[in-house]
């Protein structure tokens, strides 16, 4: 490898994909990789039931791609991924999700992020790729778009610096230089995606990022690193979504441990008994008007403002977490202690 070459790592992690790798993989095997560098794909299965192994064997025997199959017993995303640290050979590990396409730049994006801004990690763009027509209530643009379906990330067409104020990188098109994990820690194990049970805290990736900038870490988000996230049709019901906006708001929370002050009734920060006053009664008046984008809309920020509101409850009220846990598993939801790295 030259001087100025990277050596960049891929870990994919995966549970029961066998029917979505392919397309991933094949969108790998297309890519323009950037002179002087050298890179590896890990495919770490996280304990799948399906053909997984068998998929990705048949890719490791033509020979086209520089992939490894590794296995991950424990179930969690973030158990996976973490492995897939640990087995990493490059000096620059990037994380993609087993129903993504990659850009055929993809990889440019990325080396031009490290390269241009000497950072400690490059976020990519997420566009959603629809298999289907959405259905007529789900709104995809405008004042009321919805979002939790689509794992999206587009902050435009321009190379900009992520701050607090801005959205973080998702971890489903995340580069980071493997100095971050040994300064930092790994990513959380008690948050993230937990095999097909749907009990689970979001935003692991969310809050690594956040330990990094909070460290001084610069992170960039490079638009030409971009990824198609493939939307499952499972997401696509108000059901998943209203649970989403509720884990949503939990996690606004809980991450970004907003301060109740001085104004608070039982710990949780009277605005946000104004925001829901606020927003129900936006919710009725779009009701009213007929406006069913915007009635959908507001239904959904209501559940986000609850779940701000129920997580104060528990941070503020440990007893709570007995009772959390048993509504958790109703809702689809996990409570935990609060925010601590674990490796």
């Amino acid at each position: 490898m030259q001087k100025d070459g990277l050596h960049i790592s891929i870990v994919i992690p995966t549970f029961n994909g066998a029917q979505l790798l392919p397309d991933l993989l094949q969108s790998l095997g297309k890519l323009v990789i950037p002179p002087d560098t050298e890179w590896e794909i890990l495919v770490v299965d996280n304990n799948s039931s399906d053909e997984t192994a068998a998929v990705t064997e048949g890719f490791i025997g033509k020979g086209m791609l520089p992939l490894s199959y590794v296995f991950e017993s424990k179930q969690g995303l973030s158990h996976a991924r973490n492995t897939g640290i640990r087995e990493a050979k490059g000096q620059v590990i990037a994380f993609l999700d087993d129903d993504e396409i990659v850009d055929k730049q993809w990889m440019v994006g990325l080396d031009k992020g490290f390269k241009r801004f000497e950072c400690s990690g490059v976020g990519g763009r997420v566009i959603a790729k629809w298999k289907s027509v959405p259905p007529a209530w789900y709104c995809t643009e405008g004042p009321y778009r919805i979002v939790g379906a689509t794992s999206g990330h587009d902050l435009g067409e321009t190379y900009r610096e992520y701050s607090l104020e801005t959205l973080m990188p998702i971890g489903g098109n995340l580069a980071l230089k493997r100095s971050c994990f040994e300064r930092y820690g790994y990513f959380r194990t008690d948050m993230g995606p937990i095999g097909a049970d749907h009990d689970y805290t979001i935003g692991e990736d969310v809050e690594f990022c956040l330990r990094l900038t909070l460290g001084g870490e610069r992170l960039i988000y490079s638009p030409e690193a971009l990824v198609y996230n493939i939307v499952h049709e499972d997401r696509v019901t108000k059901s998943f979504c209203k649970s989403f906006y509720f884990r949503y708001g939990r996690m606004q929370t809980y991450l970004y441990r907003y301060r109740a002050g001085r104004h608070t009734y039982l710990g949780v920060p009277r605005y946000l008994f104004r925001d829901y006053v606020a927003t129900f009664l936006a919710w009725g008046a779009a009701v009213v008007r007929g406006n069913n984008k915007a009635k959908l809309f507001y239904h959904f920020a209501l559940s986000r403002i609850c779940g701000q509101i129920y997580q104060h409850l528990v941070q503020n009220h440990p007893y709570l977490l007995t009772m959390g846990r048993d509504r958790s598993k109703s809702m689809g939801l996990r409570v935990t202690e609060g925010p601590k790295a674990q490796t």
